[in-house]
């Protein structure tokens, strides 16, 4: 009789072990943000209010831009490490132009996004075609965009920009800010892109075994070079539409998005080895570490021990991240 019982649980047994198995990726941030909502809402006064959702949305927003960019990095198995600085560096060319030289906003905005077409682009002919790994590659970028910056502004910030980004960075409209839809517009063309198009799936064919990938007829350099492009221009969306949030910019102003962008798309469940995860996984997981860091702001937790925690927190997801890929390579 047991057996029988067994034989008849079995399908949808085997059904939804199957189906949570191939969603495991997704399913097991959503579950941790859901918890985390749920402690925080409890253990203080101010967090589950409509105010401080809006502004958990917000705050988000310009990270999850450009970790639309740093989820096409991963997917490919490359990393970057010059994201945050580059967009310093395009902000800080945005007020340099637009106060110093008195551009006008038309032409300061589009030679924003050349510039970081051409700086993703450097990056991706290095990686592609010179063969040289992106960790050393982006380091050495890295490098380069903090001294220009710290040249360039001489340690004195900029407090004027062009009122369009202003508007973008801080205007409302039915009561959301116009930065939340942006994001949720660029996050869905991301998807669309990866998940319908041609150059979507050889991006996860690059990421999963570039050689396969080449033997089926994929230009793996080119791949790679585009990617680091739309890195790029993603850096310098992010960029423009973070200095008009902040009405000003400095050197270093974004360059502690470094550490939460790149967690925030591993904390989704995007694969650090490359061809796993995807735009959802980086929509979770950006709003995870905003969350994280709102509740703990909400907590009144020492600052050194908030920066502990999140550290704890990012290498548990590298841990969990890392056990998911040995479980589902068996």
């Amino acid at each position: 009789m047991d057996q029988s019982a067994m034989e008849k649980k079995s399908p949808a047994n085997e059904f939804i072990t199957l189906w949570v198995q191939d969603r495991i990726r997704l399913i097991a941030p959503i579950v941790t943000l859901v918890i985390l909502v749920v402690f925080f809402s409890v253990v203080t006064e101010r967090f589950d209010t409509w105010v401080n959702f809006i502004n958990i949305l917000q705050t988000s927003s310009v990270l999850l831009i450009a970790g639309c960019g740093i989820t096409m990095v991963l997917l490919i198995a490359e990393i970057d490490l010059s994201f945050a600085n580059l967009m310093t560096f395009l902000s800080i060319v945005l007020c340099a132009l637009y106060v110093t030289a008195e551009a006008p906003a038309w032409l300061v905005i589009p030679v924003v996004f050349a510039v970081g077409l051409a700086m993703g682009a450097l990056n991706g002919v290095f990686i592609a075609y010179a063969g040289i790994p992106s960790f050393a590659v982006t380091l050495a970028t890295m490098t380069i965009f903090t001294g220009a910056n710290e040249y360039i502004t001489e340690g004195m910030p900029y407090y004027k920009v062009p009122d369009l980004l202003y508007y973008l960075g801080n205007g409302y409209l039915f009561g959301i800010p116009w930065l939340v839809y942006l994001a949720v517009v660029i996050a869905a063309v991301f998807a669309f892109v990866l998940k319908y198009t041609r150059f979507g799936r050889q991006v996860y064919m690059v990421g999963g075994n570039a050689e396969s990938a080449r033997l089926s007829g994929v230009n793996v350099k080119r791949i790679r070079l585009l990617v680091f492009v739309i890195m790029g221009v993603t850096a310098a969306f992010a960029a423009l539409l973070g200095t008009g949030r902040l009405g000003s910019t400095q050197s270093g102003e974004f360059e502690s998005l470094l550490i939460g962008g790149i967690a925030s798309v591993v904390i989704g469940g995007t694969s650090l080895f490359g061809g796993v995860g995807g735009i959802g996984h980086t929509v979770v997981g950006v709003l995870i570490w905003y969350v994280l860091r709102n509740g703990l702001d909400m907590m009144d937790i020492s600052i050194y021990l908030k920066t502990l925690l999140i550290g704890v927190i990012l290498l548990l997801a590298l841990l969990f991240n890392t056990l998911l890929q040995k479980q589902q390579s068996r």
